[in-house]
């Protein structure tokens, strides 16, 4: 697929093989994430965002997410969509609902929290999506312009995970951000803990 072909937009840049490393605030863990933008079909275009925990390598998964028509769409293994879980383009006060796995509803909200002050750097107009689900359970995302997604909150019964921003670099090279953790290094793309990349 030309690059011409796909989108970008102010908070969410889809730059193909574009990378970003994520830190567990008061944790030792270290997620990588890299881009792999997909064939464009009748449904719209694929993104596959690629996780890996770097401090256990067996953790590893894919985010399969489709655009279509500005919006964003969370797909399951068995190709189904669920959403739209982000509206382009982003700003302050947008908010929705969609039903998920049929059984609950989903409201999201977008507020401007300012400035965010991340290990990768201080970033001004970010954006935080708020995810309400009816069950109880919540999570949420905060966006910067030109980075994407800079860090997020997931949300469990009985704890919290945040995930904050390290280091991010554009698939094309043309921003970067952020550090490299001097624990982990570069193997062509794939990234590990020194000693332990194949």
């Amino acid at each position: 697929m030309s690059e011409k072909e796909v989108p970008s937009y102010k908070y969410f840049p889809l730059i193909n093989r574009s990378e970003w490393i994520y830190a567990e605030l008061g944790g030792t863990g270290l997620v990588h994430v890299w881009l792999e933008i997909g064939e464009r079909h009748a449904q719209g275009l694929d993104l596959f965002f690629h996780y890996t925990s770097l401090d256990d390598e067996r953790y590893e998964w894919t985010r399969h997410l489709r655009l279509r028509d500005d919006e964003i769409y969370l797909v399951d293994r068995f190709g189904e969509e669920e959403g739209p879980i982000l509206r382009f383009p982003m700003g302050v006060d947008q908010n929705w609902a969609y039903a998920a796995n049929n059984q609950m509803v989903v409201r999201c909200f977008m507020v401007d929290v300012g400035d965010a002050h991340v290990p990768a750097g201080t970033f001004a107009d970010t954006l935080k999506v708020e995810y309400v689900y009816s069950s109880g359970f919540n999570e949420a995302e905060f966006y910067a312009p030109n980075v994407g997604l800079l860090g997020y909150v997931e949300r469990y019964e009985d704890e919290d995970k945040t995930y904050r921003l390290l280091y991010y670099r554009a698939g094309d090279g043309s921003l970067t951000v952020g550090s490299l953790p001097e624990k982990v290094q570069i193997s062509g793309h794939r990234l590990g803990i020194r000693g332990r990349i194949p």
